[in-house]
């Protein structure tokens, strides 16, 4: 046709009104033919069209898996390493702590907590000594203990003078004494 159209023009000749009423016939023609042939086609070409979509969106999915799981694997090895370093730096600041506190209570004077579980293991075995001597009474008081026997003491001026007091009569004491 395109042959046709382009001699006609070269002849000069218009073309007739039975050949354009021809051709658009024969474009009508071959609308409704494909018409019919999409409608045959249609659901044979649907179907194969929701297949091929269902394919692509499995392969889209299995891509897009792979690769949120490898981001989820990364997030998770960084979170784990940012975890590792925050307990590492607390343990350092922790220990610092404790050192400074312990030199702060050395200066001040408390004693550490092993010198605290020492004297309270003495103050027990203490305790304990002192009830079994508080248990042994009764066999203390059947047995007499031997007289200690001790020196003569020289008195002292104050014990002179309260035994002179003692030693004169009452009758001749006044209310103006030394």
């Amino acid at each position: 046709m395109s042959d046709r159209t382009t001699s006609r023009r070269r002849s000069g000749k218009t073309p007739s009104p039975q050949s354009i009423s021809d051709s658009a016939q024969q474009v009508w023609l071959a609308g409704l033919g494909a018409l019919g042939r999409a409608q045959q086609e249609g659901a044979r070409l649907f179907e194969t069209l929701v297949r091929e979509g269902a394919e692509a969106q499995q392969r889209t999915r299995g891509a897009a898996s792979e690769g949120l799981e490898q981001m989820r694997e990364a997030v998770d090895a960084q979170v784990g390493q940012a975890r590792g370093s925050a307990g590492e730096a607390w343990e350092r600041i922790e220990a610092a702590f404790d050192e400074r506190m312990a030199r702060a209570m050395l200066r001040l004077g408390i004693p550490r907590r092993v010198e605290l579980d020492a004297l309270t293991a003495r103050v027990d075995a203490l305790s304990a000594e002192v009830a079994a001597l508080r248990a042994r009474p009764a066999a203390r008081a059947t047995r007499k203990a031997p007289a200690v026997k001790r020196a003569p003491v020289a008195p002292t001026k104050s014990a002179a003078r309260k035994s002179a007091l003692r030693t004169r009569p009452a009758s001749g004491r006044t209310g103006n004494q030394d």
